[in-house]
């Protein structure tokens, strides 16, 4: 082989050299067929050797349908039949809906509750007793839910414990009945919700007693805990027959100003109501 066919043998060897691959073809998606299953996922682990904390774990309630909240109208239809002669099914309907936490934060920004009022570019409005029957559908004339009629009294621990067997049937109460006259929302759900089986009339009271206490907790009173409710709402959730004769509307709408009143002080991080 010659100098100059050694020298063109060797351009075209480098050349190779540093040519790319052709790209690979895209890979054809074969139409889905009738008899395919587009609903099949993977399922939850099946080992739990290593997930040790899974029984706590946020994807256990997602894949078992273990709900956080507590929907009334998987109960019973007596119980439903029951929060109905309440005059409270209008705000069970309500009570998980989400907010939307920026205008919930833009409206506490213009309140002052030196009027309880929003001052807003157009002028002033507020929230009336008209405005909260409506929305929450409970009523605002009644019997008021004040020390004077002893609904707000500071309650013993044997009072505490007298109370939940006697409205709740509970003889064996979790530690926050002790320590502060509360029980957590979640317990509530967790042990009276989705009992159908083999419920006496006594039950169904206790059930939606219990209902009750949940919706206080999650919608008419609730505190910055955002997980317990005080057990002294159930001197008036006692005589369930008469909850549709007291002015909740008043409380509600009391409890809410006082909430944004609090929550438009520059230093208070947290809001509820």
């Amino acid at each position: 082989m010659s100098a100059r066919q050694r020298r063109v043998a060797k351009r075209e060897s480098s050349s190779r050299a540093v040519q790319a691959p052709p790209p690979p073809s895209p890979a054809r998606e074969e139409p889905l067929r009738e008899d395919d299953d587009i609903t099949t996922i993977p399922d939850f682990p099946e080992d739990l050797t290593l997930f040790v904390g899974y029984d706590h774990h946020i994807a256990r309630h997602i894949w078992e349908g273990i709900l956080r909240k507590w929907d009334l109208f998987r109960e019973t239809d007596e119980v439903v039949g029951l929060v109905e002669i309440f005059g409270l099914l209008p705000l069970a309907m309500y009570a998980h809906r989400s907010v939307d936490k920026v205008l919930v934060n833009a409206f506490i920004e213009r309140f002052y509750p030196e009027t309880n009022t929003f001052h807003l570019p157009f002028g002033e409005m507020t929230i009336t007793l008209i405005d909260v029957q409506h929305i929450l559908g409970i009523p605002f004339l009644g019997v008021n839910l004040n020390k004077d009629n002893g609904f707000q009294k500071r309650l013993t621990l044997n009072e505490a414990k007298n109370l939940m067997l006697e409205t709740l049937g509970m003889d064996v109460n979790p530690p926050e009945v002790e320590e502060s006259r509360q029980v957590k929302l979640e317990w509530l759900r967790s042990f009276f919700s989705g009992r159908k089986v083999n419920l006496d009339y006594e039950d169904q009271e206790f059930t939606s007693r219990a209902y009750l206490l949940y919706l206080v907790g999650c919608c008419l009173y609730p505190d910055k805990t955002g997980n317990k409710v005080s057990i002294y709402h159930l001197r008036w959730i006692r005589d369930i027959y008469n909850i549709s004769t007291y002015a909740l509307g008043q409380g509600a709408l009391v409890s809410l100003f006082d909430e944004l009143g609090a929550a438009s002080r520059c230093g208070t991080k947290s809001f509820t109501g």
